[in-house]
């Protein structure tokens, strides 16, 4: 959810939806950022964005959502050549 009224900006922040399967989302996000270099590489390009860290670990979450989307919509495994 944005903060923002008129020319005021607040800070944005995650809520709502399904709390528990945004929190396994997130220690996953965790863990592929530290052991994947596809998402590694991905999550370091936002820091020199000035993406503050929870941002980035939402964007990662975000695109691991879409890989394994993608991956079940095909019945494919995951191939790192790929990435």
């Amino acid at each position: 959810f944005t903060q923002q009224s008129g020319k005021w900006r607040g800070k944005e922040r995650i809520q709502g939806g399904r709390e528990l399967a945004r929190a396994k989302l997130f220690m996953a996000a965790f863990n592929v950022v530290q052991h994947n270099q596809y998402f590694k590489t991905y999550f370091e390009r936002l820091k020199p964005k000035g993406k503050p860290y929870k941002v980035a670990m939402v964007a990662v979450m975000r695109k691991l959502l879409c890989v394994c989307n993608a991956l079940v919509k095909n019945k494919t495994n995951w191939d790192p050549c790929l990435t």
